[in-house]
């Protein structure tokens, strides 16, 4: 079963807690598939808590917080534990470093670079897409 994983270090020169690092993508045999920098917290109650989620559904957006030159989604988040948590995705990172406790892609080069924003965005909506169970997240 495909796996994501974010591993992400504690940025100290945010005073909300902020943590920037990898987002990965595994294949079912644990082979890399796809990797992207992403960055949580920043704002709101800070960086997703550690833990195993539930990844679900892929949902085109144009809120110019998800998405570059127009083009953005999202990706809901349910946590597998017990958190004070809501509203938890996954999303590029459209506008301010950062966000509200989500983990923010962001593709190489991004604002300069509408063909690594389309890539990320095809790679992950065809994993959603063919994942009608969810795909499994741990946030370490």
């Amino acid at each position: 079963m495909t796996h994501f994983i974010y591993n992400g270090l504690p940025q100290p020169q945010y005073k909300i807690p902020t943590t920037r690092g990898k987002f990965k993508v595994f294949r079912d045999d644990g082979t890399l598939d796809f990797m992207v920098e992403a960055i949580s917290g920043g704002a709101g109650k800070g960086a997703l808590p550690s833990g195993e989620y539930i990844a679900r559904g892929f949902y085109d957006t144009d809120d110019p917080a998800m998405s570059r030159y127009g083009i953005g989604f999202f990706i809901r988040l349910e946590p597998q534990f017990e958190t004070d948590r809501t509203d938890l995705l996954i999303h590029l990172d459209g506008g301010k470093l950062g966000g509200l406790g989500c983990i923010c892609l962001l593709p190489q080069d991004a604002p300069t670079n509408i063909d690594e924003v389309n890539r990320t965005m095809d790679r992950l909506g065809n994993i959603m897409v063919a994942s009608l169970d969810g795909v499994r997240l741990t946030v370490a």
